[in-house]
């Protein structure tokens, strides 16, 4: 048990350390966890992107019962299973307007992920 009128604590190695070193090691956990969010963030940046973009493709809104039933008809996905099959080198692929994230589909409407898949996938021709 910590003594409180003691102005030194034992440390692990049996050393002893002042209270107030202990306080400065302790108060300066808080700016090493800020650091190392910002640093994960820095890490995860594009991970992030890619998940907004994929929420943004995801909003249905607007949408009738026959439109998402076609879109389960073509059993699309927003990621495709197979990385060389993509609906942005898909033929039927509509791209996203200047600025866009989301792109479109000859075969059925509301927003596509890029990076999205359907059984009607057919490779874009350069």
């Amino acid at each position: 048990m910590y003594n409180f009128n003691n102005a030194e604590e034992s440390a692990a190695d049996g050393s002893r350390i002042s209270r107030r070193s202990f306080i400065q090691r302790v108060a300066f956990i808080p700016v090493l966890a800020a650091g190392a969010a910002g640093v994960m963030a820095g890490c995860g940046g594009k991970e992030a992107e890619t998940e907004s973009a994929l929420a943004t493709c995801e909003n249905y809104e607007g949408l009738s019962e026959q439109d998402l039933n076609l879109r389960k008809t073509f059993n699309y996905v927003s990621n495709s299973p197979n990385a060389n099959q993509v609906c942005s080198n898909c033929a039927l692929y509509v791209t996203p307007e200047a600025g866009g994230t989301c792109g479109g589909c000859q075969l059925f409407k509301g927003p596509v992920n890029p990076g999205g898949y359907c059984t009607s996938w057919a490779q874009k021709q350069a």
